[in-house]
């Protein structure tokens, strides 16, 4: 998705539960990842592009469950496996899903497992995706974790939660990467507290649905990725030995980056839409151009919101036609800005400086940020990695500035436009560092 969906809240009992939907695929899909923040993961591209694929399959649901992120916390005095599967019900009654395949991470996979065998009108499909149904070892289940191992990674959460330590169990290919585990670390802190990520682990870690196993009657597809810090690969052999016909996929990556491995999207696009096909996306060569109105808050309160709306509805008016000029496409909007796609970095240029110059007719001054790449067409939507750097571009802009990666810039070499560099920076959630130019003529 170009632009983070919008939170929504399920009532539950005296709880609020968040959620998010995106996509207008065929099949509901309900994903619970192991933890999140629905708001933060949006400025993680390794994060937010699988949800991007699934999107493009389903109508998705994105939830959180109670304890993490901007759903309410957890009660001190635990939390049942019943509880965390109303939690999942009040968001399907929310977004009125009468059936659903559900995606779940984690300990989320016993209440996944509890859903199919006790509400199995309501699930279409299990898709336990490096999944538990029993953290804790106990007699006859050696696979689980002793209590020891249990106090250790207790204390872990205590003393590091906060730091990106996390980024050690489910993504050890970036743990390396300094600058990303900085980033990682504001993701668990917006998450959640050192107290309340206990609280939350204290109560998965204490659900236990071996027994319902054999009792699963849906379809069930179980991942398991190979460098799973969190959760050994014998726990997904668990969950796939003991629920009927369930199908086992094993894949060699980390946690969070197994979902975009051409093996799990395309075993996941076969157990959501029936063919393998919705894997392979249509993708091109695109240039991406944001543009915004730089101090719009400042000018609104400066003019009342009454002239506000009539200028940005004058903006927009304005900026549709340049775009209609030039044939570029309008992905969406978003109050003052504007996400465009052409197929040209000459023609994306002119048309940055036509809006730059009919905005300055109207008294606006806008920033533009520009990057070639290539893009995954979804529906009248884009998305792709090509997308986030170009947004992350746009944000550095500054007032009046037409910024370009250094992709840009080379394919317009010989062109006659005129450039001033602006240094090589580091794009929030983006590998690497990346050079940027801006236009000087």
């Amino acid at each position: 998705m170009s632009l983070a969906p919008r939170v929504q809240f399920a009532r539950r009992a005296d709880a609020d539960v968040a959620y998010q939907v995106l996509g207008e695929g065929p099949t509901n899909l309900l994903a619970v990842p192991m933890a999140a923040h629905l708001e933060q993961l949006w400025q993680f591209p390794l994060m937010s592009r699988p949800n991007e694929r699934l999107a493009m399959m389903s109508r998705m649901v994105l939830s959180e469950l109670r304890g993490l992120g901007m759903s309410d916390p957890l009660p001190p005095s635990g939390y049942a496996v019943e509880e965390f599967a109303a939690d999942i019900l009040a968001v399907m009654d929310a977004v009125g899903f009468e059936r659903t395949v559900l995606l779940a991470e984690g300990m989320n996979g016993a209440t996944a497992v509890w859903l199919a065998v006790h509400c199995p009108e309501r699930i279409d499909g299990l898709i336990l995706y490096g999944a538990s149904c029993c953290y804790r070892r106990h007699p006859g289940y050696e696979i689980g974790v002793a209590e020891p191992e249990v106090a250790a990674l207790r204390d872990v959460f205590r003393s590091s939660w906060g730091t990106g330590m996390t980024t050690g169990y489910l993504a050890t290919s970036l743990a390396s990467d300094p600058r990303l585990v900085d980033e990682w670390a504001r993701y668990e802190r917006l998450m959640a507290t050192p107290k309340s990520i206990l609280t939350y682990f204290d109560a998965v870690a204490k659900l236990d649905a071996r027994d319902l196993l054999p009792l699963v009657s849906t379809r069930t597809l179980v991942v398991q990725p190979a460098r799973d810090g969190l959760f050994p690969a014998s726990h997904g052999r668990h969950l796939a030995q003991r629920i009927p016909d369930a199908r086992l996929v094993e894949v060699d990556a980390d946690h969070s980056l197994s979902y975009v491995t051409p093996l799990v999207l395309g075993e996941l696009a076969e157990f959501l839409t029936g063919t393998r096909a919705a894997a392979y996306t249509e993708r091109s060569l695109k240039v991406v151009l944001f543009t915004d109105v730089v101090g719009s808050t400042e000018r609104a309160a400066k003019i009342g919101d009454s002239s506000w709306r009539q200028l940005l509805s004058e903006f927009r008016t304005v900026v549709r036609a340049v775009l209609a000029r030039y044939e570029a496409q309008e992905v969406n909007t978003r109050g003052d800005d504007f996400f465009v796609v052409t197929a040209s970095p000459s023609v994306a240029i002119e048309t940055a400086r036509a809006i730059r110059s009919q905005a300055a007719a109207l008294g606006l001054d806008v920033r533009s940020g520009l990057h070639l790449g290539e893009v995954e067409r979804q529906g009248d939507d884009y998305a792709g990695l090509a997308v986030h750097i170009g947004s992350r571009i746009a944000a550095l802009a500054m007032p009046s500035e037409i910024l370009v990666s250094q992709t840009v810039r080379d394919a317009l070499v010989g062109s006659g436009v005129e450039w001033s560099a602006r240094g090589t920076h580091l794009l929030k959630g983006v590998p690497d560092e990346w050079r940027t130019y801006a236009v000087a003529n």
